[in-house]
């Protein structure tokens, strides 16, 4: 090796060290050549560059292949003696002869960090002597040894030094004399002296190492996640927590953002499409229901038929549900009422009063009553209300069509035949007059709707009967949806056809419908539709638009959304990532010198830490998909004994791709954390 006018200068904050001034040598022979000087002087500057661990200005030429002992045990600690041994050579005839040599045969299955100064120092000089190099670089050989082990490694540097060239920095000038071949003396950064004492032959390149397999590489990657099981074991379970994580705060945003908006359409009827009068300031006193307390204005052309409507609902698919019988409050206006009695009267059911028929007109929307309700004793509670104000028991029923069957339950199923859906505060409504304590104990039982028609209404003027006919129908399940401005009860036995409809209708092909309201899927375009369905009914005083209307006269109550459990969930997640990174940050110095040693002895670093960590990813995503099953389960539970909506989905792909990021940015955290030091050695 030929040293050409080599220079080294350090920039410090205050001033600039010049630790090398132009050092030139000719390092051509074998033997052992000392290099002494001061504290300071720059030997072990030299040392370095030779070793390409620094930057310099000048010129090397002819470098052998080489190995280097440093004074800092450039060993895997956590490794046993042979798998360190191992990383260089599987010739086990030299290793069991090189420990032999040193005394350290009954230390071979200990690990490094076991091990004293002294015998760790005879670990890092077997294998140099394993590798077969060139040339072998040491800085301070002696320094943790006793003077027997001293003198028993000079001994052994002496006799390899016939056939390897061994440069050594040492202050021990007394034992460098003893066995030197060449003395090399240096003072602030220069040569002072160079004594040749015994002439040596020719040195010669040495055993290149070569570059390691990837089944080399991949024993070295186990070898490394054995050797630390406790530290192994950490990052596998911070690792499986992150992902676990990650899939639960992914999950709960999607599923919870998606419950909030879809309960948020139905709280605030924005997916409700009314008929309202265009004459607004004749029609200013609105209802709960967007409906002027008397349209004015109105023709006999104004009013829909019920084939139209059946019509709108097969053209639109984003219909979802429709009212299914008209209200009390258009009764007043009797020039439209004697308009609609002419031609389809016939198509409600009728009573006979004294001798003639009568069509029986709904009076108004049902109510919700108790099951041991008593007409006779308890319908005067509910007509002692002010005029025209709607009684907090009263519902809006709606026939779910377009085969909808999307309403998140909160328990029970979707009706089939007779059966209902109850919104949440309908349900709530309910548990309050009939004393239920759970929504799930109403799946199954029946439930009382009071009807209001004109054949209570007569009997009850002339004849002194109650107002009201009573009719059973059986729940089967309980929605999270609920409205701010009605309380809904849910059919899925089709537009016209619940037993409220059946009540009062006998042949809705004759009949003529005051007003009509959809129900929108949610996430549909409201204003679309509902400019759609205006232009096919072109109704002369009539609008076809989205609701606006007045509450039911009661403090609007704020959705209760679970979101703030994903925030809990992400700051959680970010917890674990920063333990994560500090946990890879305490182990910075020891990848680097690790690092160190697998580019020193032909492994690929990203080669082998891609090896390392999609193995722990696997690892990470087995358990991250043991775990995450009950997991789901038990969140989900919780979710559904506060009557929620469940949080988590299992989705497969969605954890597998989130394992895979996690092993990816460990991957690139390693590289980041140790690419500035290796940058600075090079």
């Amino acid at each position: 090796m030929k040293l050409i006018h080599i220079q080294k200068t350090y920039h410090n904050r205050n001033n600039t060290v010049h630790a090398l001034k132009g050092i030139d040598l000719d390092l051509s022979t074998n033997g052992i050549i000392v290099i002494l000087g001061p504290s300071g002087c720059g030997k072990t500057t030299l040392l370095n560059i030779m070793a390409g661990r620094l930057s310099y200005e000048g010129r090397i030429e002819d470098v052998p292949s080489f190995d280097y002992l440093t004074q800092e045990f450039n060993l895997f600690e956590n490794m046993s003696v042979k798998d360190n041994l191992l990383l260089v050579s599987d010739n086990r005839e030299k290793l069991d002869f090189y420990l032999d040599v040193f005394d350290m045969s009954d230390q071979m299955e200990k690990k490094v960090k076991k091990l004293s100064n002294g015998q760790k120092k005879r670990v890092q000089f077997i294998r140099a002597l394993l590798h077969q190099p060139g040339l072998l670089l040491c800085d301070e050989p002696t320094a943790a040894l006793d003077r027997d082990n001293a003198v028993k490694l000079m001994d052994e540097l002496k006799k390899l030094s016939d056939e390897v060239q061994i440069i050594l920095v040492t202050h021990d000038i007394l034992l460098s004399r003893q066995y030197a071949d060449r003395i090399i003396t240096m003072e602030q950064g220069v040569i002072v002296g160079d004594e040749i004492i015994h002439e040596k032959g020719r040195c010669h390149h040495g055993t290149e190492i070569e570059h390691k397999t990837v089944k080399e590489t991949a024993l070295l990657s186990y070898r490394r996640l054995v050797s630390t099981v406790t530290g192994t074991l950490m990052q596998l379970m911070l690792m499986m927590l992150a992902v676990l994580t990650m899939f639960t705060v992914f999950n709960m945003y999607a599923n919870v953002r998606a419950q909030s908006d879809y309960a948020d359409t139905f709280k605030q009827a924005k997916n409700l499409i009314v008929s309202v009068p265009k004459n607004r300031e004749a029609n200013h006193t609105e209802t709960y229901s967007g409906y002027a307390v008397k349209y004015t204005d109105l023709t006999y052309s104004d009013l829909f038929d019920y084939s139209q409507i059946v019509q709108a609902v097969q053209d639109h698919p984003e219909i979802i549900g429709v009212e299914s019988f008209n209200s009390y409050q258009y009764q007043q206006d009797y020039e439209l009422e004697d308009l609609r009695f002419e031609d389809d009267s016939q198509a409600y059911q009728t009573f006979d009063f004294h001798g003639r028929q009568f069509p029986d007109f709904p009076l108004e929307s049902p109510f919700i009553i108790r099951s041991d309700f008593e007409p006779y004793e308890d319908w005067d509670e509910y007509v002692s209300k002010e005029y025209r104000n709607y009684y907090s028991s009263m519902v809006s029923v709606f026939d779910l069509v377009n085969g909808y069957e999307d309403l998140p339950l909160l328990a029970g199923t979707m009706p089939e035949d007779d059966g209902i859906v109850l919104s949440r505060n309908a349900a709530d409504m309910l548990m309050e007059i009939d004393g239920y304590t759970s929504y799930e104990e109403m799946i199954g039982k029946t439930m009382s709707l009071a009807l209001r028609g004109y054949r209570n209404s007569g009997y009850y003027l002339l004849e002194g009967q109650w107002p009201i006919s009573i009719i059973d129908v059986r729940i089967a399940g309980v929605s999270s949806v609920e409205n701010d401005f009605m309380t809904m009860v849910f059919f899925n036995s089709g537009f016209g056809n619940n037993p409220v409809y059946d009540y009062f209708v006998k042949d809705p092909t004759h009949m003529k419908l005051q007003y009509v309201r959809f129900l929108l899927k949610p996430g549909s375009d409201y204003e679309g539709v509902a400019e759609e369905l205006d232009a096919y009914f072109d109704k002369i005083n009539v609008d076809i638009s989205v609701f606006s209307g007045q509450g039911l006269r009661e403090e609007v109550r704020p959705y209760q959304s679970p979101a703030g459990l994903v925030v809990y969930a992400g700051i959680l997640l970010v917890v674990i990532v920063c333990v994560l990174v500090l946990y890879l940050f305490a182990g910075r110095k020891r990848m680097i010198k690790e690092k160190q040693i697998m580019e020193i002895y032909g492994y690929s670093i990203m080669q082998e830490s891609m090896i390392r960590n999609v193995a722990m990813t696997i690892l990470a995503f087995i358990l991250s998909l043991i775990v995450s099953i009950p997991f789901s389960k038990l969140v989900n539970d919780f979710a559904a004994a506060h009557y929620y909506q469940p949080f988590m989905t299992f989705n497969l792909p969605v954890l597998m791709l989130f394992a895979c990021g996690m092993g990816i940015a460990v991957i690139l955290l390693e590289a980041g954390m140790t690419h500035r030091r290796q940058h600075d050695h090079h």
